[in-house]
């Protein structure tokens, strides 16, 4: 998925050479130090994080119509066409079971309390967390 990305910026490398050098470099990376390969991990997540929170802020933005080159359509697009949930809420549950099955990290929870010094105190926050973090990254990129 990287080396597509990467190709469409530079396209005169071949794809298949960005995926090798992508492989080499996680696979280096990894069997040199666990630490190295976390440290990799956490900054490829935390530029995710901070793009989805860039497109959340432009697409708000944009709706509210503070970018002018953009003609805002206010909520048109997320009330209109039947209105919030155009065919009831059975879509919206059949959706939800989805994204909680498939959403990452939750299982980290139970791991993470190990190492935790109030244990009962951090699982809590972090099971409250994934809630929160589903709200605002799943449902939230969606409404924009």
């Amino acid at each position: 998925m990287g080396a597509s990305i990467i190709h469409s910026w530079f396209t005169f490398l071949p794809i298949g050479l960005l995926s090798f050098f992508f492989i080499l470099a996680l696979t280096l990376s990894n069997i040199f130090s666990v630490r190295t390969y976390g440290e990799f991990e956490y900054w490829f997540a935390a530029i995710k994080v901070v793009a989805i929170i860039l497109f959340l802020i432009l697409g708000a933005a944009i709706i509210l119509g503070l970018v002018p080159s953009y003609k805002s359509p206010g909520l048109s697009n997320i009330l209109g066409h039947g209105g919030l949930i155009p065919r009831g809420i059975g879509p919206v549950l059949l959706a939800m079971t989805t994204v909680l099955f498939s959403f990452p990290g939750s299982e980290i929870v139970t791991i993470a309390a190990v190492e935790s010094p109030d244990p009962k105190r951090s699982v809590m926050f972090a099971i409250n967390s994934v809630v929160w973090r589903i709200l605002l990254f799943y449902i939230g990129s969606q409404s924009f």
